[in-house]
């Protein structure tokens, strides 16, 4: 017996040296892509490994979602798709499961960003696609439903899958928080940012150095908001009110026809994914999808190509031709394929991809041009959030525009804050709030509360007043009201605004992180309930932003039938472009004078002292400004439900219902049926 017992753990022994040796070789194979060698190795690890690589012994005792996805890469590539598809369709179960057991965002997230999480993801869709590809031969594949999937063909799966990898957590949120009461979510969403901040510090702990006695900015950071976490506990009833309305969200289903039917007439949809294997790219409208391309580049290539961009494009001494030969290649694969379908609509919206976060799509390439000046151009994190979005009621009759602003001017009166002032911010500022008959807020006495009931309760929200990029964590980076204001935070409000707008407060934020940043703020904004967010990508020129950000204005107030938020854009970017030198000094000209108009109505000598010097002097310098360059008409995107409408009509009779609130209830009643469509703006 002692004998036989020994000689078992030897065999047992010998057994887990052989199983590591086979994970380890089949994950090469997967990373080299030498699916010949990976094909030979599931056959030789079946015969010498016995049950290894059996699925349904696999189901029983495992949950190595990562080694299910090589499994089904290795089968794909040899072109067994069925037995892919099993090994594809476990990983998910997996992945999906483990997703499911917690309730904190940074996890769930993790669980989808990974690369292993993308390449399973990519699968499924390449899978999808084959069998839809074989749909008119015979024998034909199973159908979805056949699987246990809910599509009704197999086109729509894929798109189905390709949702899947965007934007969960948002989505996620944006489902739970209709269905838990807000001081609840409110109360979760606050302490879920403070934990989030304790796993990003957490990460950031450096080695015991030998002044063991002083502790590190990390190790201060940490407990003060470990502090801060005790003194907000949340009752364990909540905690699982919230948690089952965010578990309840994971298994959402995602209808592919109901998704395309938020798309608006006007538009057309990219949505991507990038893998290892390659790109693949779906064009979409509101009947459906109706192009997909597919291509070799990879992951790497292309992350490679954006960052080589987008990097020259933030100096803007790199000349315009250096700037369209580097684009180009990336234009190929992402506008080129769908031409013919851009040509007949008016706005592109894409759904990129996290190595795209940072990118202006504004700036692709189509008819030898910039993209924007023959389209409105935007993005949205999925159209599964997009529906969401769009599904909200439109409260109606809102102020239609707030302005706050803080220019840090040294000789300003009342509290400082420490930044480079940017007086120039408080000239755009004025003259937007003028557009719009609304005067400006000085950040420098709002208090939280009151920045919640603007952000909460207007239409359009503009925001000029420095941020400060924390250097631990870009979850942390904070803008400067009377006291700094984390901008997470926002993720616990309840706004009805159709758009925020960052005007120079995130900007310079930092090549390395700002792709974390615009995704973490457009996420926060659109969490917190308002349609869509506009935020620099980089350092801009603060001066001919103020000029983008004030023809923008114009362009929103005037109401042009038709118009929508992306057009409004786009028009203020095209305005730009074409600017020449004497035509810049006219527009320059006019923003003094109305400048001078605000600074008497509301007495607004304090912000822009030094604006008005930098204003004259940019008048007399324009010859070497080139408004062709991206650096100057690109540096901003639009995220969110950009398609909004600002119906001018419907503008008319909000305003004739605000002059009749106190009048005949039922002409009141008639007014509002007649205006049910979504507006941006109401005065």
């Amino acid at each position: 017996m002692r004998l036989l017992h020994m000689e078992g753990q030897v065999i047992d022994h010998s057994i887990q040296i052989d199983s590591n040796q086979a994970l380890r070789a089949i994950s090469l194979c997967f990373l080299c892509r030498d699916w010949d060698r990976g094909s030979y190795l599931l056959e030789t690890i079946s015969q010498n490994v016995p049950g290894y690589l059996d699925l349904d012994e696999m189901r029983d005792h495992s949950t190595d979602w990562m080694l299910a996805t090589w499994v089904g890469a290795i089968y794909e590539h040899n072109g067994q798709y069925d037995t892919a598809f099993e090994w594809y369709l476990w990983a998910n179960e997996v992945m999906e499961t483990q997703r499911e057991g917690t309730s904190d965002d940074e996890a769930r997230r993790g669980s989808q960003s990974s690369i292993h999480g993308g390449e399973l993801f990519a699968g499924l869709i390449r899978v999808c696609l084959r069998y839809a590809s074989l749909s008119t031969t015979n024998p034909q594949p199973k159908a979805p439903i056949d699987w246990g999937l809910p599509a009704p063909n197999w086109t729509g799966q894929a798109l189905v899958f390709l949702e899947r990898t965007f934007a969960r957590t948002l989505l996620e949120f944006l489902i739970g928080r209709s269905k838990t009461d807000p001081e609840i979510i409110e109360a979760w969403a606050a302490s879920t940012y403070i934990n989030r901040q304790i796993t990003d510090l957490t990460l950031l702990l450096p080695n015991k150095s030998e002044d063991e006695g002083k502790k590190s900015r990390v190790e201060i950071e940490l407990d003060r908001l470990r502090a801060e976490s005790e003194k907000r506990p949340m009752p364990d009833a909540q905690i699982s009110q919230v948690t089952r309305s965010l578990l309840s969200a994971t298994r959402f289903q995602i209808d592919p026809e109901s998704i395309c039917r938020v798309i608006p007439e006007d538009a057309v949809v990219v949505e991507m994914n990038l893998s290892r294997g390659g790109l693949i790219l779906f064009c979409l409208t509101t009947a459906g999808v109706v192009s997909i391309h597919q291509s070799e580049r990879t992951i790497l290539d292309l992350r490679r190509q954006v960052l080589r961009y987008v990097k020259r494009l933030e100096n803007d001494q790199c000349s315009r031709d250096e700037l369209s030969s580097l684009i180009m290649g990336i234009s190929r694969e992402i506008i080129h394929p769908f031409e013919e379908v851009i040509w007949q609509k008016d706005h592109v919206i894409f759904v990129p991809t996290q190595e795209f976060n940072f990118f202006p799509f504004s700036a692709l390439t189509f008819n030898d041009k910039p993209l924007f000046l023959e389209k409105a151009v935007s993005q949205v994190p999925s159209l599964a959030t997009l529906e969401q979005i769009v599904k909200r009621p439109h409260p109606g009759m809102l102020p239609e525009l707030s302005t706050i602003v803080n220019t840090h001017e040294p000789d300003a009166s009342g509290p400082k804050h420490a930044g480079e002032p940017v007086p120039m911010v408080g000239v755009g500022a004025a003259v937007v709030s003028h557009i719009f008959s609304v005067p400006p807020t000085d950040a420098r006495y709002l208090e939280e509360a009151g920045f919640k009931n603007i952000f909460e309760n207007s239409e359009i929200v503009y925001i000029g007043t420095h941020g400060a990029k924390h250097e631990l964590s870009p979850w942390q980076s904070c803008i400067n009201l009377k006291d700094e204001f984390r901008v997470m935070e926002v993720a616990k409000f309840s706004s009805k605004a159709s758009l925020i707008i960052f005007g120079a407060c995130m900007s310079g934020l930092g090549r390395v992180t700002v792709g974390n940043d615009v995704l973490g703020f457009s996420h926060a904004v659109l969490q917190s309930g308002a349609g869509a967010y506009m935020g620099a990508l980089w350092n801009v020129d603060v001066s001919i932003t103020m000029m983008l950000i004030v023809v923008f204005s114009r362009k929103v107030a005037q109401r042009t039938q038709r118009t929508t938020l992306a057009k409004c854009w786009q028009e203020a970017q095209k305005t730009l472009y074409n600017l020449t030198t004497d035509a810049a000094v006219s527009m320059l000209q006019g923003i003094l004078d109305e400048w001078e108009t605000a600074k008497q109505k509301w007495h607004l000598e304090h912000l822009a002292k030094g604006g008005i010097r930098l204003l004259k002097r940019l008048m007399e310098d324009l010859e070497t400004v080139d408004f062709k360059h991206p650096y100057y008409w690109a540096p901003f995107t639009l995220v969110g439900h950009a398609g909004r409408s600002l119906d001018p009509t419907i503008s008319t009779l909000c305003r004739a219902m605000t002059e009749q609130l106190q009048g005949d209830s039922i002409r009141l009643n008639s007014l509002h049926e007649a205006s049910l469509s979504p507006i941006a703006g109401i005065k």
